[in-house]
């Protein structure tokens, strides 16, 4: 990076007070791994026995899902070695029945001949989910005799079930044209779910080659994870068929998917080159493809198909369009090409998540794959859905995590990965911003909460497998990814990923391994502090709790600056007025990459000398505090992590606040989104002043949407919320406003003017801020919030917000609103929510959607948008607290669902008691310190805002 016009120098702040080193003495140093890094247990908790190593799966099985029976008939082989002597052949397998009379375990001897070993019994383990067959003698340790290595068989006749609860093989259905049911079969067998349809080594780190065998009605068409070998009538059967696939490439057991439908299908190509081979030790049974087969199968064209029910099929086309050009891309920059021949993307009437990267098999929810030709603003959605899943084909399926505690692995890269695909096919987005403030500035207001906990974490037991897949996960990790792309260089990043896919491909990786691979490509660019690695730097980001806050103190006549870190913490305590300060090893140090420009002093773009900011400079804080030194003389202010690329935050003194506002209009627009950002969250956790952020708002431009906007829009919609019912006090005003109120009521309506014409934009930020605004103004009471319908989805099938919102002034016509809407376009009523200004209204429409239908996603979609609504928010806690047993028998484990929505916008110690009684504490307790939070915030905290934005006369 070009050197600044004055070299800023690094001075280290010891504990024991200032003393001056230089830059190079202090980058010698290690950072300090002990503090605040919690110790973990490096010794893999698992269930299963380690003495067994899988290499096959032959699994044939017959979903019944079109009658009352809703099992199937399956029969495995399983071929494995023996890692240690072991009498015991121990498999994963839950609710399922099997045959202990065709249970056998066999030796291989000469070419082609088994021979069955003398079995003692079998044990059933409902609690370890597992079965195990004991033999009278042990099995031998894998070693070569006459050159051929020992392998084993279990084979045995079982029975699986076909359930409703979206777990294992389940199924589920949909209304056709005439309003017939028609049923369908699909899998979910991530993250523990592989035993539920197959007995298996289950556990991520135990990969092998599967073949299946699938039996369908005549009708129908089954697809799974690699292309149908042949197909055969069933013997003794008119009606159904045997769909034999080809052998796969080695893989965890929860990647195998299945489907049995009758769904149509749009297709279409991607020309690739060969991948890497798979391992040469693969398995020679009959039938199964060898290595070079596999290999030299992928070198052809990649058949790429969008699964869907006909009459939505046409939605499918953009989701077929984007596909294949993101699997190229990915391809290209991961420098592997996709190993396999086929890719299917199926839309599911009913999935588990929003979307499941099963390899050549992904499974979507119906509204994460298809999209309206004239629907703009779920594009951006869509592809980032697709391109997120498509990055899971190498960050995941071809290295796969070794254990649960290191699965940002798979979900941050493949959410980091997503972003730069999007970008590819669609280059006039801004994706970049929007991936900022979608991931970094949602993740950080749960992480700065006490209960957070860090990216890499253990899971010692079954239960605790679903909790890691969280925000942590996902947005912090992709968070970091991207931090680590920035301070290495796109060559250095991009090389050190090669280098970890190729050494890891077909087999399991831990997040050292990715360390040591783009260590090693850094060392010769010089892109690391010197006596730095990848891993000491970035082990106090995954390893820790939190993120820092670094406080800026410039010493003006000095010309120098003092940057100190420490966690930054929000309060959640009521009976305490600050924030907690984190202590000892808690409290630092992190490796912090800071990027550092100046940022001259200029009120307007036109003003001279406004576009001469520095070029911005990376430079590293490894220990509490540096100085800077040598900063221009002059008016001018300091700028720290401009571009959002470090996962921290930055606050300031107040002159230097002072001149960045000053000069706000010389900034980018993502400059400008993370000064407004970091000054209403420093401000909520009463570590500044509210006049900060409220200056930084009225400088901002209101013509026009902005990043800038779209970052502050979900800070004031929560001021709004918590806010709402609070009394003017000594500043009487219309209606008994509050002073916030009716400032922002007025600036929610000039934001909404620039919204109307934004309707037809393609741009991801523009709808982001339409949604935003809309959202905002609706918590407002502002008439007319929802805008006037354009030419979409909802125009042409008769939805018109402006019209329908008004309809709630009578019972009987909202009645018979959301009673057309619930029959013909239930996607619909969620809109109508947020534009709701009456608890009986709110009341209505829930009893309606939730209690009198089975649309569970519905059900989600309407309380997050009516927790969102601080007109009907209480309507939705007295609701829950009034039918929750029945919501709970009808929707399982909706509880996860609804804590997400209703626990942030919690603001009384009653409501929180009420809520704990409901939603369970141990899986959503950072959830309901959040709420907790906002109990604080109201009495410390609003009556500052409120005299603030009095004293300013905003």
């Amino acid at each position: 990076m070009a050197a600044i016009k004055y070299p800023l120098v690094l001075v280290a702040a010891l504990a024991v007070g200032l003393s001056v080193a230089s830059d190079q003495e202090l980058l010698d140093q290690p950072l300090d791994q002990h503090v605040g890094v919690e110790d973990r247990d490096d010794t893999v908790t698992t269930w299963l026995p380690r003495e067994l190593e899988p290499l096959h799966y032959r699994v044939r099985i017959q979903p019944q899902f079109l009658d009352s029976n809703f099992t199937s008939p399956a029969d495995l082989e399983f071929t494995f070695r023996a890692r240690a002597p072991t009498s015991r052949v121990v498999v994963n397998a839950r609710n399922l029945t099997i045959d202990e009379g065709s249970v056998v375990v066999e030796q291989e001897g000469p070419p082609g001949r088994w021979t069955p070993l003398p079995l003692l019994g079998h044990v059933h383990d409902a609690t370890l989910e597992t079965y195990a067959a004991e033999l009278q003698a042990p099995l031998r340790p894998s070693r070569q005799e006459n050159r051929r290595a020992i392998r084993y068989r279990l084979k045995m006749n079982y029975t699986a079930l076909v359930g409703e609860n979206l777990k294992g093989l389940y199924r589920t259905s949909y209304l056709d044209d005439n309003n017939n049911k028609r049923w369908i079969a699909l899998t979910q067998l991530h993250p523990t779910n592989a035993r539920a349809m197959f007995p298996c080594l289950d556990e991520p780190q135990y990969k092998a080659r599967f073949t299946l065998s699938v039996a369908r009605h005549k009708d129908h068409t089954s697809v799974a994870n690699m292309p149908v070998r042949t197909t055969e009538p069933m013997a003794g059967s008119s009606d159904w068929m045997w769909d034999h696939f080809e052998t796969s490439v080695p893989m965890s057991s929860y990647l195998i998917a299945l489907a049995v439908f009758d769904f149509g299908k749009l297709e279409s190509t991607a020309d690739f080159s060969a991948p890497p081979p798979p391992p040469a030790a693969a398995p020679t049974t009959a039938g199964l493809a060898s290595s070079r087969n596999a290999t030299r199968a992928a070198v052809r064209d990649v058949s790429f198909r969008v699964w869907a029910r006909q009459a939505d099929l046409a939605r499918g086309a953009y989701a077929a369009h984007v596909g294949p050009p993101v699997l190229k891309y990915f391809s290209r920059i991961f420098n592997i090409s996709f190993p396999l021949v086929k890719l299917d993307m199926i839309a599911a009437p009913k999935l588990f998540y929003n979307a499941m990267e099963n390899w050549g098999i992904i499974t979507f929810r119906e509204g994460a794959l298809l999209v309206d030709e004239a629907d703009m603003g779920s594009r951006h959605y869509v592809a980032t859905i697709v391109a997120h899943e498509l990055a899971h084909q190498w960050f995941g399926n071809l290295v796969t995590m070794r254990w649960w505690n290191d699965v940002w692995l798979n979900e941050g890269f493949a959410t980091y990965m997503s972003q730069l695909g999007v970008s590819h096919v669609e280059p006039q987005w801004r994706s970049e911003g929007i991936f900022v403030l979608e991931n970094m500035q949602g993740v950080m207001q749960l992480d700065a909460l006490p209960s957070s906990h860090p990216v890499s974490r253990q899971v010692h037991q079954v239960a605790d497998i679903g909790s890691i897949f969280d925000a942590i996960s996902y947005k912090k990790g992709s968070s970091l990814v991207r931090m680590m792309s920035e301070f290495l260089g796109p060559r250095v990043f991009q090389h050190g990923l090669n280098t970890y896919l190729r050494k890891h491909a077909y087999a399991n990786a831990a997040q050292d391994d990715l360390w040591a691979a783009l260590t090693d490509a850094a060392r010769g660019a010089h892109a690391l502090p010197r006596g730095q690695s990848v891993k000491s730097i970035m082990d106090s980001w995954t390893l820790r709790t939190g993120f820092p806050v670094l406080t800026v103190t410039r010493d003006y006549g000095a010309g120098t600056a003092k940057v100190a870190q420490e966690r930054f913490l929000v309060a959640t305590n009521a009976n305490e007025s600050t924030a907690p300060v984190a202590q000892g090893e808690a409290a630092c140090c992190w490796g912090v990459p800071l990027w550092v420009k100046t940022v001259p002093l200029c009120s307007n773009r036109t003003t001279s000398g406004c576009n001469s900011s520095s070029t911005e400079e990376l430079l590293w804080l490894l220990r509490a505090e540096v100085t800077l030194a040598g900063l221009p003389p002059g008016p001018g202010g300091l700028l720290l992590n401009g571009a959002r690329a470090g996962y921290y935050r930055t606050n300031y003194d107040a002159t230097n606040w002072a001149m960045l506002t000053e000069s706000l209009d010389s900034l980018t627009d993502l400059e400008r989104a993370g000064l407004v950002d970091d000054a209403l969250a420093l401000a909520g956790a009463g570590r500044l002043g509210y006049d900060v952020p409220l200056a930084l708002l009225q400088r901002l431009p209101r013509d026009a949407p902005s990043l800038a906007w779209v970052a502050a829009l979900p800070w004031l919609a929560k001021l709004t919320h918590l806010l709402h019912g609070v009394p003017a006090g000594g500043a009487a005003g219309s209606g008994g406003d509050n002073a916030f109120t009716r400032w922002a009521r007025a600036l929610a309506g000039d934001l909404l003017r620039v919204s109307e014409g934004l309707r037809l934009s393609t741009d991801p930020v523009d709808h982001a801020f339409v949604s935003r605004v809309q959202l905002w103004a609706c918590g407002l009471g502002v008439p007319g919030c929802l805008g006037t319908t354009g030419p979409s989805r909802e125009a042409r099938q008769g939805f018109d917000a402006s019209v329908l919102c008004k309809a709630q002034k009578t019972e009987k016509e909202w009645g018979d609103v959301l009673s057309k809407y619930l029959s013909e376009n239930p996607a619909f009523i969620p809109k109508l929510a947020e534009c709701i200004q009456s608890q009986e209204a709110a009341k209505g429409m829930l009893e309606l959607a939730a209690l009198e239908t089975n649309h569970e996603q519905l059900t989600e979609d309407l309380l997050e948008k009516l927790t969102a609504n601080p007109y009907s928010y209480n309507a939705v806690v007295d609701f829950l607290k009034d039918n929750w047993m029945q919501l709970q028998a009808k929707f399982g484990t909706i509880d996860d669902e609804i804590a997400k929505s209703i626990l942030p916008y919690v603001k009384n110690e009653n409501q929180i008691i009420q809520l704990e009684k409901m939603i369970s504490s141990k899986k959503n307790g950072h959830l309901m310190n959040e709420g907790k939070h906002n109990v604080w915030w109201l009495q410390y905290q609003a009556e500052k805002l409120l005299e603030m934005v009095n004293k300013l006369k905003l």
